[in-house]
């Protein structure tokens, strides 16, 4: 990654990648101490579990590994397993905990163990590891003090949400114990929220946050529009076609006041379109 901010001036919209891969280039510019790790492709992701189960037939005592295992269609299911463990924020330590014994005895724990050390020692990380490793990012020396400064004067909303995973919570977490301003907007499920003291319930985004983070205003429901096409492939033209006809006062959103305020949100590419030009606001 290189030294460029990635933040643009108007209002982005970025992944779990590019919000830590802002975090990263943010310190660092700064001059905290940062050190990337390369997010690997899928590709290389099988490659890697191959090479670990071919070691794992050799290297792990043969009378204690598991039938299904020897087995290549098992290194797709573990793959699973692996990326599951690692987006809950699960560690080589967690399991010696759990288990109380070393992680490598079981033939779960030796594919995980072997599995962070393949990436932690080539400086790599899997893409579900993103969340976690900008969490780690926040507690660095000097990070509050630098984050801290931009997020104050920057609104963060994480849209769509029903609940996050252990390590995508930690860094949210982290986000609003920042100080700035953060948004959640959760889709009204109709479900029960969740009872701490009955353990039922749907465990949502709101019961997660009010476990260990300051106390936080959800402020009820809003409207939103659901424009979808045919299939995957058409959605961005129907959602195109869609702005098109909202900017001429016709379509599906035909009536809603909002298209000034979304012209201001998402200028078009033309120097000085804006709300009186609303067409303008379209690519």
């Amino acid at each position: 990654m290189g030294k460029k901010e990635i933040f643009p001036p108007s209002r982005p919209v970025l992944t779990w990648s590019g919000l830590v891969r802002f975090l990263g280039e943010k310190l660092e510019h700064q001059g905290a101490p940062v050190v990337f790790r390369r997010q690997i492709d899928p590709p290389d992701h099988w490659l890697i579990l191959r090479h670990l189960w071919e070691r794992f037939k050799k290297d792990f005592p043969r009378d204690l590994q598991p039938q299904g295992l020897q087995h290549p269609g098992a290194v797709e299911e573990l793959g699973g397993i692996l990326r599951e463990m690692l987006r809950e924020d699960v560690s080589s330590a967690h399991l010696e905990s759990l288990w109380r014994a070393p992680y490598s005895s079981r033939a779960l724990g030796w594919f995980f163990g072997a599995y962070e050390e393949y990436l932690e020692t080539r400086n790599l990380m899997d893409s579900a590891q993103v969340a976690s490793f900008g969490a780690g990012l926040c507690t660095l020396p000097k990070a509050r003090e630098i984050l801290g400064s931009f997020f104050k004067e920057t609104p963060l909303v994480f849209l769509g949400f029903l609940s996050f995973a252990t390590g995508q919570l930690r860094l949210v977490r982290e986000l609003i114990a920042l100080g700035g301003e953060v948004h959640f907007w959760v889709p009204a499920t109709g479900l029960a929220p969740y009872d701490p003291l009955s353990g039922r319930g749907f465990y949502s985004v709101p019961a997660q946050l009010r476990e260990k983070t300051p106390p936080l205003a959800f402020r009820g429901k809003r409207k939103l529009f659901r424009l979808s096409g045919a299939d995957r492939a058409m959605t961005a033209e129907t959602l195109a076609r869609e702005l098109a006809l909202w900017s001429l006062g016709k379509g599906y959103l035909e009536g809603h006041s909002l298209w000034k305020r979304l012209c201001k949100a998402c200028p078009g590419g033309k120097k000085g379109g804006g709300p009186s030009s609303p067409g303008k606001c379209l690519p």
